[in-house]
């Protein structure tokens, strides 16, 4: 289709013919087969006429390129102004020619990794039928480009195919026992002879799903448990590697706590094991144990996971997972400290106690805390109510202390009587145990000794191997304490003085009067057996019980907290990117700032990021060791790691993280990860070179260019080059389109050079001098590290002059 114009002063009053032509030149001369013609009606001066038509290629036109040439009235019916125009050449050309592609292409593995079945489709998509036989090969290969390392699998005939149609191929491979573990690409190459002649050449190999070769992990048993304090969830669980392949670096175990309805991907994360090696037919079992975050009351799964990081050539994912039997989640009240105090009328008692939830499950209704006088030291339905107090819920793993008086009955005798304390006595928490709903104190004595802690003050010095506590302790009762007693320190966990803190040491006081204070400074070892992490440190005065007191609750105290332990940080995270960029050189220094050594080596972690954050979309490039480091130590490490060539181009960040499995207990875990430098992987093309000649008839321009990749990724596909006349060196709405020419597949820094010839239309380009420019990728079709390199001028200009003014 186009349009015919009578550019004239006098009308054309007879139908004209309009001819078209197939040139494998820009030229109208005896080579060129002649396709058909249209009929224009008369035309009137100044007049243009649009036309749409179809014309049939000859079956005997040869497979090629070709250009359309358009001439209207060939046998020179009409007497014009100017007969040289009558001939047009339409832009870009048209490729008569198959196109083989190979348009579908599956594989899967079978009995265990043995074979391979690999189904596809192979299609013509160009407009001419392949007349005759051409090959598919299919190979296997661990880096996804055909080279004489790969494993041909199989070379295929193909008998011919009709333009537009596409046929089926499958087959099944046995793969050779040498074959190693690893990842592994199916591609697929058309016409790997070269005998077929296609317009485009560079799409022949397809690069098909990947396969992985390697050990195949499988969890064959789980089962979970509550620990007695209901504060943990106990996991057993069974990995077996069901491959031929030994599985011989760490790999993890990942839990998580979920509800019966959701997957394992929607469950709260519990932890972790880790598993070193397993050969073929090994397995692995281990009892872990996690603490219990806050969840709903209900019925909730155990989710097993293996090797959810990928650190291990699983062959078969499918049965990485595993969910546990229903275990259920719910409050747990308990007495967890009781005083009483005789007051000095005799008749009446204090009461001071702590109650706590170690459920997994907060108390969400009010409950009561019911006080009893028994007789022995049981609590049964014969002894007496004395009063009570209200608690309005509690939260998980937090206490509610109260003071209660309440009134003797008449003629107790106080070293007979005991008080009894009972939680919920009506049941209104539904708990997952209520034999600890129950405490007594003992029983009732008359004492006017009272001892408190009034301060407790840590410093560390030695490096953290050293600690000087000061304490000042205070006799808040009338009566004097004539012997010695002693004041503990301790470190722990969790603020409550129990069986698993650590003994720092003591130091003795000998006596104190009524209303005094006692004060004192301890230097104290930090036996290794501390350990690392954030410890308090604990005070309980009296801790042989050598004094009897009115209130034995309020011997404890909790002074502030310290860090023990290493702080590893990344303090210098930088890479460069290989030429072709199929790997990335990083140099990382990390420093352990804490005050403890690193107990064994740990790994870092490299990734290459679309933003500053890691996370779980990011490419995970490698996990180099760090051996063991000492306080105020740093080690510097370089490790190339591999780029896949299927990671897309555009613009990374380069990430790192310091222990990224949490091998190592530290003082300050969010201060791991370090954002390095930017980097772009992709083509960049640049026009480097271009020249420009006018023909002596000023009717053609011929151009001389390179374009180079100057980029670390190949071109996918042709791209366009376009020439464009401008009286400047910028392209804008009112230059002149020449023509182009077309570029195949470019590698990193590969050229391309041509001479182009372009046809000038003279008359409709004004008197001036102008500059040739050549842009690459008008279309943007190509993500390039710099979009703005792209167009290039003539340094010398071209004068082209209207035919009147030559004359």
């Amino acid at each position: 289709n186009g349009t015919a114009e009578n550019r004239g002063k006098s009308p054309v009053r007879k139908p004209l013919s309009l001819d078209f032509y197939l040139s494998s030149r820009q030229t109208l001369d005896a080579s060129a087969t002649h396709l058909g013609s249209h009929k224009l009606s008369m035309m009137e001066a100044g007049s243009h006429s649009p036309f749409e038509t179809q014309v049939l290629v000859p079956a005997q036109v040869k497979d090629g390129s070709y250009y359309l040439l358009a001439r209207v009235d060939p046998k020179g019916e009409v007497v014009e102004v100017d007969e040289e125009n009558n001939l047009l050449i339409a832009q870009g050309r048209i490729l008569l020619a198959p196109d083989l592609v190979v348009s579908e292409l599956k594989s899967e593995l079978m009995k265990e990794g043995s074979r391979v079945s690999i189904t596809g489709k192979v299609k013509n998509q160009g407009n001419r039928p392949v007349g005759r036989a051409f090959s598919l090969a299919l190979f296997l290969s661990s880096d996804g480009s055909i080279d004489d390392g790969d494993l041909r699998i199989a070379v295929q005939k193909v008998e011919g195919l009709a333009a537009d149609s596409a046929t089926s191929f499958s087959l099944n491979y046995s793969l050779p026992e040498a074959l190693g573990p690893g990842s592994y690409f199916v591609l697929a190459q058309m016409d790997s002879e070269e005998k077929i002649y296609e317009w485009d050449e560079s799409n022949n190999i397809y690069w098909g799903s990947s396969l992985t070769l390697g050990p195949d992990l499988a969890i064959t048993a789980l089962t979970t448990n509550f620990s007695k304090d209901g504060r943990q969830i106990v996991v057993q669980d069974i990995v077996k590697n069901q491959g031929r392949y030994s599985v011989k670096q760490p790999f993890k175990v990942s839990y998580s706590l979920a509800s019966k309805e959701v997957s394992v991907s929607s469950g709260q994360n519990l932890g972790s094991r880790e598993v070193s090696t397993l050969s073929p037919g090994e397995a692995s079992s281990a009892t872990t144990t996690f603490p219990v975050g806050s969840f709903p009351k209900g019925a909730y799964v155990v989710w097993a996971k293996v090797d959810a990081e990928k650190a291990v050539l699983d062959m078969n994912r499918a049965n990485n997972e595993s969910r546990s039997d229903e275990i259920r989640i719910g409050p747990d009240l308990m007495i967890g400290g009781l005083a009483t105090t005789l007051l000095p009328d005799g008749e009446q008692v204090e009461i001071e106690e702590t109650i706590k939830n170690q459920g997994t499950l907060p108390a969400r209704h009010r409950f009561q805390v019911a006080f009893y006088l028994s007789m022995d030291d049981r609590l049964d339905g014969s002894d007496r109510l004395l009063g009570n107090r209200w608690v309005d819920g509690l939260e998980v793993g937090t206490e509610s202390r109260g003071k209660t008086v309440v009134p003797l009955p008449p003629k107790t005798e106080p070293a007979q009587a005991f008080v009894w304390a009972r939680v919920d006595p009506e049941e209104v928490i539904g708990e997952l145990e209520t034999a600890n709903n129950t405490a007594t104190a003992g029983r009732l004595l008359k004492t006017d000794v009272d001892l408190v802690m009034g301060q407790l003050t840590p410093a560390l010095i030695s490096n953290g191997e050293q600690m000087v506590l000061t304490d000042t302790v205070k006799n808040l009762g009338p009566d004097a304490i004539p012997g010695s007693f002693s004041v503990a320190f301790y470190l722990s966990r969790d603020g409550v003085i129990d069986s698993k803190d650590l003994l720092l040491g003591e130091r003795r006081v000998e006596g104190l009067k009524a209303g005094t204070t006692s004060s004192g400074t301890t230097t104290l070892a930090i036996a290794p057996e501390a350990g690392t992490g954030k410890l308090s440190i604990l005070a309980r005065v009296d801790s042989r019980n050598q004094v009897t007191e009115r209130k034995e609750t309020n011997n404890d105290y909790w002074g502030s907290s310290i860090h023990l332990g290493p702080d590893l940080i990344l303090t210098e995270l930088k890479g460069e990117v290989a030429s072709d960029a199929h790997e990335i050189m990083v140099t990382q220094v990390v420093k352990n700032q804490g005050n403890r050594v690193t107990p064994t080596s740990f790994k870092g972690a490299v990734y290459l990021s679309k933003d500053i954050r890691i996370s779980s979309d990011d490419l995970l490039l490698g996990k180099p060791v760090v051996a063991s480091l000492v306080p105020g130590a740093a080690s510097t490490a370089r490790s190339a790691f591999p780029i896949p060539p299927s990671l897309e181009n555009g613009k990374y960040t380069l990430l790192g993280q310091v222990d990224p499995d949490q091998e190592v207990s530290e003082i300050e875990e969010v201060n791991n990860d370090q954002a390095g430098g930017e980097f772009f992987l992709g083509p960049d093309l640049v026009v480097e070179a271009i020249k420009s000649t006018l023909s002596p008839e000023g009717d053609r321009i011929t151009v001389e260019d390179t374009i180079r990749n100057q980029g670390n990724r190949p071109t996918s596909g042709n791209l366009e080059v376009s020439y464009f006349l401008s009286r400047n060196w910028s392209i804008d709405d009112s230059d002149t389109f020449l023509g182009s020419r077309t570029v195949s597949r470019m590698g990193p820094g590969e050229p391309s050079s041509a001479n182009t010839m372009l046809s000038l239309l003279k008359k409709k380009i004004p008197t001036g001098r102008y500059f040739v420019l050549a842009r690459v990728d008008g279309g943007n079709s190509v993500i390039e590290t710099d979009e703005t390199n792209n167009i290039r001028p003539t340094l010398v200009p071209l004068v082209i002059r209207q035919e009147k003014e030559k004359k």
